[in-house]
């Protein structure tokens, strides 16, 4: 009877698992809507709160779900550190997800890391890592979001480096995984960030036919999400995904020549609060620039002030304080 008592102690009670499991619902939820930096040191500190309970004893019931929230915490603070710049952090606590993913033994989670890192490495020069990450991700993926989700970023990954049979491969995976279920307590019950929407597949949709050079599709797509996210509910509207939605519109119209047109849908990323403005948003601002210093706009003044304003463009302040551990 001694021997059971010592193995069934316990440092943490089940309704301070439930506290904990809102809070990471809190997080990944307001992640998609609210300014990053307001956020970030509530998320350290969640993560911090888990990994000292960690630390203590546990029966395996509860340990296994404090490794689930603790995974889902470096999770968000992985993306949150992509967001803000430093590809290091992001990394860091992309691995630590995976170990804790692994002590979980979820699967879920360890799909959803595995997506992530194939998101990181999309938007680096590691394109061919990303579509592997990709494969083994789907290899793990259950539930219908995560698998679009995975087929999303492969069909993006797979259309920048110019694999278009690939890219429409992995696009109608995405259709097929829409009907599937989604897992019964699956990581996307945390909501959010955490979730594949329509709005947000769309986007990716448009993304994929905006580097295929289909322009009339991703702008087809591309106007599907934005008015998905305007209509949907405020905790769902994703500002960076809408944004960067906006911004294949924008390449869209500068290749057919409408640069009146472009500057309609750059006008509200231009104005977007700066600490709204993600990493992501200043490489693609550099890259519309680019395509306004094409020689076929050289007398267009609006073209000029186009190209000056997006070349200027400043991202969220990456100085912010991103932890790693």
């Amino acid at each position: 009877m001694q021997f059971v008592e010592e193995i069934t102690n316990s440092n943490v009670s089940d309704v301070e698992l439930v506290k904990l499991e809102a809070e990471v619902t809190r997080l990944a939820t307001e992640y998609v809507h609210a300014p990053l930096h307001s956020l970030f040191e509530d998320l350290l500190s969640t993560r911090d709160s888990i990994f000292s309970l960690l630390k203590g004893r546990q029966p395996p019931r509860q340990a296994r779900e404090l490794f689930l929230l603790a995974g889902t915490s470096c999770l968000l603070i992985a993306h949150a550190s992509q967001n803000l710049g430093d590809e290091g952090a992001a990394i860091a606590q992309l691995q630590t997800a995976w170990t804790l993913a692994e002590h979980a033994d979820r699967d879920d989670l360890r799909a959803w890391v595995k997506g992530t890192a194939a998101l990181f490495a999309e938007w680096s020069p590691r394109q061919q890592a990303a579509l592997d990450y990709a494969q083994q991700a789907m290899l793990l993926a259950s539930g219908g979001e995560t698998r679009a989700r995975i087929a999303a970023i492969e069909a993006r990954t797979a259309a920048r480096v110019k694999d278009s049979d690939r890219a429409i491969a992995a696009l109608d995976e995405l259709k097929r995984a829409r009907e599937l279920r989604a897992e019964p307590g699956g990581l996307t019950r945390f909501g959010g960030l955490l979730t594949f929407p329509v709005a947000k597949q769309e986007y990716y949709i448009g993304g994929t036919y905006a580097l295929l050079g289909k322009h009339r599709l991703a702008e087809e797509h591309a106007t599907a999400a934005i008015r998905l996210y305007e209509s949907g509910p405020q905790e769902l509207r994703s500002y960076g995904d809408e944004a960067l939605a906006r911004l294949d519109i924008v390449r869209a119209r500068i290749a057919a020549g409408e640069v009146e047109g472009a500057g309609e849908q750059l006008r509200p990323i231009l104005e977007l609060p700066e600490d709204r403005r993600i990493r992501q948003l200043g490489d693609a601002m550099h890259g519309v620039a680019r395509l306004l210093e094409d020689p076929r706009f050289a007398r267009s003044r609006r073209a000029r002030e186009l190209a000056d304003e997006a070349r200027g463009y400043q991202v969220i302040d990456t100085r912010a304080k991103v932890i790693a551990s």
